[in-house]
């Protein structure tokens, strides 16, 4: 996981996003920073995309930044403190 924030604070948010889907990672129960750095990685690839005019390219990118993929053992929590709440 290491390589993947460095890989994000370096900007190379695909390079992240490609470890991190290619990989399975093992989490201890309550652990979600993995997600977080996933979420982050897709969120400014869409930011990138976004200010490049590739609109649809970054919808793409932020719903991705809404999933929770299984290879990263992070399950939804019932609050998402990243969404406003409803």
């Amino acid at each position: 996981m290491q390589e993947a924030k460095v890989d994000l604070l370096l900007g190379h948010y695909e390079q992240a996003i490609q470890l991190l889907a290619t990989h399975h990672f093992h989490n201890w129960e309550g652990y979600g920073e993995i997600h977080d750095v996933y979420a982050d990685a897709q969120v400014l690839q869409g930011e990138t995309a976004f200010r490049a005019g590739r609109f649809q390219e970054a919808v793409k990118d932020y719903a991705a930044a809404l999933e929770y993929p299984e290879n990263l053992e992070v399950g939804r929590p019932y609050r998402e403190a990243r969404l406003p709440l409803k």
